[in-house]
């Protein structure tokens, strides 16, 4: 089971769980209609600077690492110049994040790991908790 997490106040506790994710989806969908290239390095940098902040406080999930995989294989792709790949991204880049998110979700279960949503009952329920057989 996950360890529990290190306390943090109410603010931050909600930024790392729900909102640090979506800045650089959100950087990341503002900037692609400017270019995949520049949306993809911009998002991967916003988004390893983030990657970072939430290691350092222990809040870093498999969410985070799954999207930071998705935008570092495509800012690869765009350097390297494969055709196959930066087309997927400039059609389907949607629908490749969801499938990022479906295979983040699937790939440890089937590798016998703890889903994701441990990590959020970890910080969800309190200390007590976690050593209930129900937990």
């Amino acid at each position: 089971m996950a360890t529990s997490p290190r306390p943090l106040r109410r603010p931050a506790r909600f930024f790392f769980m729900h909102l640090g994710t979506l800045g650089a989806i959100g950087v990341y969908f503002v900037l692609l209609p400017r270019g995949l290239g520049r949306a993809l390095w911009t998002a991967l940098g916003v988004h390893t600077a983030y990657l970072a902040l939430a290691h350092w406080h222990g809040e870093r999930k498999q969410f985070d690492l799954g999207l930071w995989l998705y935008l570092a294989v495509g800012a690869a792709a765009w350097t390297a110049g494969i055709g196959a790949v930066v087309a997927l991204y400039q059609r389907y880049s949607p629908a490749l994040l969801f499938t990022m998110f479906g295979l983040v979700a699937v790939l440890p279960l089937l590798l016998g790991r703890e889903p994701f949503t441990v990590w959020f009952g970890v910080r969800q329920a309190p200390r007590w908790q976690h050593d209930t057989p129900a937990f």
